[in-house]
């Protein structure tokens, strides 16, 4: 998507915000809600709404966008054209692209007048949705890491399985590394391994995973970057070193020429669909001084000029905090759910898989485990992303070291930042 310039979206919206008030018809409340999505299932999307126009009677109409890019491009164009949405589906880049373009609204005094208790929300997911102070969405889903691996191959190698327990203390990294070594394995010697411990490990030779020690590349504001730090570049020195030093990544873990994966969440649903043979499990993520699991969030929001914001209200409320409603609008979601009920429902849903109950607790528990990457609250959001991917391939190359890289970066790093 061509991102407007920050100066001419903000004139943009504060020419609509003062029009706004002298044109009130061009947004006049409707009994008909539209609501902006992307990658819900239409089917569980139907039921879900069906049941909340039972129950309310409003009417709801659904627009799908195809990417993330089309859709904060459609909340844009929409709102400058004066038929802004009701209500919109939010990952955490379209969120923050709302926040900083004033076209959220706060959901404070809502959220005050109905009781609604936030609480219910993992409070490490909850932190993601306060901007200054305010909520401006509620939280609905996670697109976490998690520990995907073969058990058959595990145990020929007598290793110990991944931990499920987020709270302990198994596979601290040393551990988690020895155990990739062990389950690498070059039969032939000729120097490339028929199977390998490890498929992957984030982008950006793992800048994605720092977060397993502690560490940002930005500051909670983003207005100071961290990447040429000392504690930055020992942990990324880590996350490299499963590539250039021990030599455990490579291979699939679906055609068992990899034992190991850590990926987001919906690898979970495409070793469902898949046809593979592997007999797999899904566990924690290893611990470096922190278990922590890089999270992409999902959530929904009111649009800051929706024409109807009581019933907009409503339709969020029970998408994301009615049990009945959030229960529904989970299974179409099909991501890791953050309330106590919504997960319960995930677990029973999964049951009759081939994974142990406990080990899906294990992916609901991760839900207080998440960590965000924070750059994604600044405008230049993604240029920071695409800065620190390029990395990927001068560092697991060898060509560079992560001290030279972060060093030849950190200046353009902080030139991005210091455009707000």
């Amino acid at each position: 998507m061509n991102r407007i310039p920050k100066d001419t979206a903000r004139i943009l919206i504060g020419i609509l915000t003062f029009s706004l008030l002298f044109v009130a018809p061009a947004f006049a409340a409707s009994d008909k809600l539209t609501f902006l999505v992307i990658g819900i299932d239409a089917e569980g999307l139907e039921v879900t709404l069906e049941r909340f126009t039972e129950l309310t009677g409003i009417e709801v109409e659904v627009l799908r966008s195809t990417t993330w890019d089309a859709q904060r491009e459609r909340v844009q164009v929409m709102t400058l054209g004066g038929v802004a949405p009701d209500v919109v589906y939010v990952d955490s880049a379209t969120y923050n692209y709302l926040l900083l373009q004033n076209l959220a609204m706060p959901l404070d005094d809502y959220i005050a007048r109905d009781n609604i208790d936030v609480s219910r929300y993992p409070q490490a997911v909850l932190d993601f949705w306060y901007y200054q102070g305010s909520l401006y969405g509620l939280p609905t889903a996670l697109s976490l890491h998690t520990t995907y691996y073969n058990v058959d191959q595990y145990r020929a190698a007598g290793v110990p399985e991944p931990p499920i327990d987020w709270d302990g203390d198994e596979w601290l990294w040393d551990e988690f590394v020895q155990t990739m070594r062990r389950l690498t394995v070059d039969t032939d010697g000729d120097g490339v391994p028929e199977r390998y411990g490890l498929q992957t490990f984030g982008w950006g030779g793992g800048a994605n995973h720092i977060g397993l020690w502690g560490q940002y590349w930005v500051n909670e504001d983003v207005t100071e970057w961290y990447g040429d730090r000392p504690e930055v570049i020992a942990a990324l020195e880590k996350t490299v070193g499963l590539r250039t030093v021990d030599k455990v990544i490579g291979g699939n873990l679906v055609n068992g020429t990899a034992a190991t994966n850590v990926a987001q969440s919906n690898y979970l649903n495409f070793l469902f669909d898949s046809d593979t043979t592997v007999n797999w499990n899904v566990a924690a993520m290893p611990k470096g001084t922190h278990r922590a699991s890089q999270t992409g969030f999902h959530g929904i929001s009111v649009a800051r000029f929706a024409p109807n914001p009581e019933g907009a209200w409503q339709l969020v409320k029970f998408l994301a905090y009615d049990t009945e409603g959030a229960v529904l609008f989970s299974r179409a979601e099909n991501r890791v759910p953050v309330l106590r009920e919504t997960g319960q429902d995930f677990i029973e849903r999964y049951a009759d898989s081939v994974i142990p109950v406990e080990n899906l607790g294990s992916m609901i528990q991760a839900t207080n485990y998440v960590y965000n990457l924070r750059y994604t609250r600044h405008p230049r959001g993604n240029e920071i992303y695409q800065l620190l991917n390029s990395m990927h391939t001068p560092l697991v190359s060898g060509q560079k070291s992560v001290r030279v890289m972060l060093e030849e970066i950190s200046q353009q790093a902080r030139a991005i930042i210091a455009d707000w």
